[in-house]
């Protein structure tokens, strides 16, 4: 497990983790921000010197692991401080939010050119998802194909809950498909453990709905006519 660890008790590792690099709080990115003097790697408090790039940081450990145990079966969950405020400078550029958005997609890309070195692209299913709407000091100035946004973070208009959700696995998954189908984040745990084929406690009532199926291009039938979206608020 790679990035932002903060909406849950005890560490990755408490949760079946084997290896983790986590920091405090989201958008973290240089040591001059609050709280970011250090990161926690396996439970160890580390430095972040001046002048590093903690997303590059985060790149680095998530090729590492994968490198050291690309023999075995992995699971990576990546979760990218890009782009989530506050949004600073990357090394690129001085720009901020789209240079964000940039440089994000330049470290997926990194990340895949990785898988092909080490052969295992074709091995691999890689989920990219988002985890809320935009935020909203940027949601004015974005659009989904050209149409400005129906809703923000932190609202219950469609874009509060909608994001992208990319997969992509070669020559298992059609490729330049598009589905409009209901996908909620409760479905990756059924979803992967049949991937992987790993069994499933019986002893779990699960809300998330498997559609590996429908992945492969092997069924047309979603699982899903409904998703539940909840707003609290903390006053």
């Amino acid at each position: 497990m790679c990035g932002k660890w903060s909406q849950l008790p005890l560490q990755p590792r408490d949760w079946g983790f084997d290896e983790y690099l986590r920091f405090q709080g989201s958008g973290k990115y240089w040591n001059t921000q609050a709280n970011n003097e250090t990161y926690t790697v396996n439970g160890k408090q580390t430095p972040l010197p001046a002048g590093e790039y903690l997303p590059d940081t985060m790149q680095s450990f998530v090729v590492d692991f994968i490198t050291r145990h690309k023999g075995q079966p992995i699971y990576v969950q990546y979760a990218l401080s890009h782009v989530h405020s506050e949004i600073l400078r990357t090394p690129d550029s001085k720009d901020l939010y789209g240079d964000n958005v940039a440089y994000m997609d330049k470290l997926v890309g990194k990340l895949i050119a990785e898988l092909d070195r080490l052969q295992l692209r074709d091995k691999t299913l890689i989920v990219f998802a988002g985890d809320n709407g935009t935020a909203p000091p940027y949601a004015p100035r974005s659009t989904v194909n050209g149409k400005a946004l129906s809703g923000h973070k932190g609202q219950m208009l469609e874009c509060g809950a909608l994001v992208p959700c990319l997969a992509s696995w070669p020559g298992t998954i059609p490729a330049g498909k598009v589905s409009p189908s209901l996908i909620d984040f409760s479905d990756f745990l059924p979803t992967l453990g049949e991937v992987a084929g790993a069994k499933l406690p019986t002893s779990l009532n699960l809300d998330g709905k498997c559609f590996a199926l429908q992945l492969r291009g092997q069924s047309e039938v979603w699982p899903r006519d409904w998703i539940f979206v909840e707003l609290v608020l903390l006053c």
